[in-house]
């Protein structure tokens, strides 16, 4: 189990690993009632004995139980905040990844129509050649040549830019 806390000497967003669940109060009433109460209801019907161990222990350590089992929901709430938090950081990048990647194979494709060699870092990408072309690789055909017809009406469009700019 993963929780985020403060241990001595680590910092407050450092992740704290446990070994597995923590207990329950539940399981914690359970076990504690049975050290500690296991000789009184010795002369009771054994059948009936674990509930009245838990019991006895539910009714001597009632604030207690009570208050471990509002630490047990704050944690999993939180937990579950953070989790979710976590999820869509994690979902955020990765369409900002993809992104950046149709970018960065955008550039490739024009590169490559205009016989000019591309390179990812030089243009501001943090994509290799190698990730470049396998993405590229993925497009649909469609999608290649709406890429490649929309350079060409951009370049044709700043031809005429230029020509009327040189009259």
């Amino acid at each position: 189990m993963l929780l985020f806390g403060r241990l001595a000497g680590s910092s407050p967003c450092e992740p704290i690993f446990f070994p597995g669940p923590l207990m329950s109060p539940r399981s914690i009433r359970r076990t504690h009632g049975r050290i500690e109460f296991a000789n009184e209801f010795n002369d009771h019907d054994a059948v009936l004995r674990p509930s009245m161990i838990e019991l006895q222990t539910f009714l001597t350590y009632e604030k207690q139980l009570r208050n471990l089992q509002l630490q047990e929901g704050r944690l999993s709430r939180r937990y579950d905040k953070e989790l979710a938090e976590l999820r869509q950081l994690q979902q955020d990048r990765k369409a900002k990844e993809k992104q950046e990647l149709d970018r960065a194979a955008r550039a490739a494709l024009l590169a490559r129509q205009r016989h000019e060699n591309f390179d990812p870092q030089a243009n501001g990408f943090d994509f290799s050649t190698e990730e470049i072309d396998r993405h590229i690789r993925t497009l649909s055909l469609p999608m290649v040549d709406r890429i490649l017809r929309s350079a060409a009406q951009n370049d044709s469009l700043q031809g005429s830019k230029t020509r009327t700019e040189d009259a």
